[in-house]
């Protein structure tokens, strides 16, 4: 494994030693030869399969990620990356082969706050910029927007279902939003605020 700048390790061990958690480093897992003449152990055929992967070739990206902070999610300070159901994938076959990553249980902990809110997502209780018709891609109820570098232009409204506006809201900045969507209101939309959530 090659960690950018740090230097050449032999175990993921060796890498964890190294490891600041503020450090934003990438890593190569290099084989010495071509992995796809390789013959596979059985963890790494799990590791492939809880992955999602059908290519070989990809099999370093998941030894790299156990060598890095957070297995590649080191962007601690803004809560980590967004883990979609693929990268919570990826991420689930990186530990297989490194169940002793020294930030498995933050990690998994972000993917299951992920998992969380895209199940409410699919509920509409969660949503982003764009147009929604209440009680059908959204539910009705009290939603907070939150923005941790501050919102620059957050606008929103809820429509009657002639088009008319209800109400409406233009913050040009400040870092919290929030509206109450009626179960009589017949849209709701808004750009420049981030995601919306259900309280």
């Amino acid at each position: 494994m090659d960690r950018q700048d740090l230097g050449e390790f032999e175990s993921f061990e060796d890498a964890w030693d190294a490891i600041d958690e503020h450090e934003d480093v990438n890593c190569n897992a290099s084989f010495g030869e071509d992995i796809s003449l390789l013959e596979f152990t059985e963890t790494e055929e799990e590791a492939m399969e809880t992955a999602g992967y059908d290519d070989s070739n990809s099999l370093d990206i998941l030894y790299s990620k156990c060598a890095e902070p957070f297995l590649g999610d080191n962007s601690t300070q803004f809560g980590g990356l967004p883990w979609s159901e693929g990268q919570r994938d990826e991420t689930q076959g990186a530990l297989v082969l490194c169940p002793e990553h020294p930030d498995r249980e933050e990690v998994e902990s972000r993917m299951a706050d992920a998992a969380q809110r895209d199940e409410a997502r699919d509920r509409g209780e969660v949503f982003g910029p764009g147009s929604y018709r209440v009680g059908e891609e959204i539910e009705p109820g009290l939603y907070v927007a939150e923005s941790e570098s501050g919102f620059d232009g957050c606008y929103w409204e809820r429509l009657d279902s002639a088009g008319n506006r209800i109400e409406n809201n233009f913050i040009r900045d400040g870092f919290r939003a929030e509206v109450y969507i009626a179960e009589t209101d017949y849209s709701f939309s808004s750009e420049r605020c981030g995601e919306w959530e259900r309280q």
